[in-house]
């Protein structure tokens, strides 16, 4: 099984373009690498690291994207950039595999339950019992269910299931159907749709993107009826993406959580109050609440002309989008909950948005000449932590890296 996934690794083409073939024996000298990913996990030796690994040097963004090829971006491979631009080079350009992890799995869950109620309507009741019997027959591991292909629930999700230690397993059979209990409670069935699209997939290009391709899949857009006489679309649409996890997340009030969301649309901040350009970890300090999701599913409506088609309304008036978490309340009373903005309060914010996603995001991976880690608290919980040969690894950042020393004069340049 080792030996498959090192080949699998080393087959991958992104990384035999990236280093010219000099990963080509991965499957026989990947051992280093796993020896090193379980040292620096289970023992206090983090500065292990592999020696296949130490004659990785990330490729500048621009052997990779010259100024003329298109970028392709996605949500989440924007949200991991102002993460750390590292760990985006290692996922999201390389493709390398990341291992799961039980949150992980559950997310998955969820989603596929989700995924399935929605693909099954008009067909089966768009409710919480439908949901209730989804997840039985995914535990009961129902052919029929795991073999559809309207089902978001697969054969592999099962299998990964069942890999799971017994306790575990006990305590996610008791939280899902909590959740579905929490999400019916929170008054998500209220209102019966009239139409779903699940899982839509988008892809567009934008005139304030040179060069950058958008990529993603909305989780679900929900269509109902007009109570406007005058309005001449069919139906108006709720674009919704889910949220599982991150109990600790989502907690205000619903007016603090939709100003939240209004804000993360708000421009980036371009300097510190001193005048000094800002670090990256410095402008994307609130980036747990800039979410460019937002912005971006809502311009695939207005602009992805095969979401429209799918839609057979081009274009369709978006009456929200917004998140939908899902998970049990902790007692508290604050379990699965929406939080949405209206398509009107977007689109008055979707030029300053753009602009900021092309000024901050994509034209320093079109220009910059190195990837940089983005150090601290973020390192222990990075997936690549054991590969990452970046020398600031595990440091503090200091601040104003790429300032100008007011000392001696110097400094980097981004």
């Amino acid at each position: 099984m080792t030996a498959t996934y090192y080949q699998h690794v080393a087959d991958l083409p992104t990384l035999k373009m990236a280093n010219g073939g000099r990963l080509a024996n991965l499957s026989l000298e990947g051992q280093a690498w796993l020896d090193a990913r379980v040292m620096t996990s289970s023992s206090n030796e983090s500065t292990v690291r592999p020696s296949l690994w130490s004659a990785l040097t990330p490729p500048s963004p621009q052997s990779i994207w010259p100024t003329t090829e298109i970028i392709t971006l996605s949500p989440s491979s924007i949200n991991r950039y102002m993460a750390c631009p590292r760990q985006f080079f290692y996922q999201h350009v390389l493709r390398l595999p990341t291992p799961a992890s039980e949150t992980l799995l559950q997310g998955l869950l969820v989603h596929g339950l989700m995924e399935t109620l929605n693909r099954q309507f008009p067909e089966y009741p768009y409710s919480a019992q439908r949901l209730h019997d989804i997840f039985k027959l995914f535990m009961a591991n129902n052919e029929s269910l795991l073999k559809d292909p309207n089902s978001g629930l697969t054969y592999e999700l099962y299998e990964q299931w069942n890999t799971l230690p017994t306790l575990l397993q006990e305590q996610l059979s008791q939280v899902i159907p909590n959740t579905i209990d929490d999400l019916e409670a929170s008054g998500y069935f209220n209102q019966t749709p009239t139409a779903i699209l699940s899982e839509q997939k988008i892809h567009y290009t934008h005139p304030s993107l040179p060069n950058v391709a958008i990529t993603g899949a909305l989780d679900a857009l929900i269509g109902y009826e007009s109570n406007d006489l005058t309005d001449n679309n069919d139906l108006r649409w709720k674009i919704v993406d889910y949220k599982t996890g991150q109990t600790s997340r989502y907690r205000q009030s619903d007016d603090k959580e939709q100003a939240s969301l209004l804000k993360a649309l708000e421009p980036l901040p371009i300097n510190t109050e001193d005048a000094l350009p800002l670090t990256h970890t410095e402008r994307f300090k609130d980036r747990t609440s800039r979410n460019y999701q937002i912005p971006l599913y809502y311009l695939a409506t207005q602009v992805d002309t095969k979401l429209q088609q799918a839609l057979h309304n081009p274009p369709p008036t978006v009456d929200s989008i917004g998140l939908q978490v899902l998970r049990p309340s902790l007692g508290d009373g604050i379990g699965s909950r929406s939080i949405s903005v209206s398509g009107t309060s977007v689109e008055a914010r979707l030029d300053s948005c753009l602009s900021d996603l092309r000024q901050w995001i994509v034209e320093p991976l079109q220009q910059s000449d190195a990837l940089p880690t983005v150090t601290g608290l973020h390192c222990q919980q990075c997936a690549f932590t054991a590969i990452c040969n970046d020398p600031n690894i595990g440091k503090e950042a200091p601040r104003g890296p790429y300032a100008k020393n007011k000392t001696s004069g110097e400094g980097e340049s981004p």
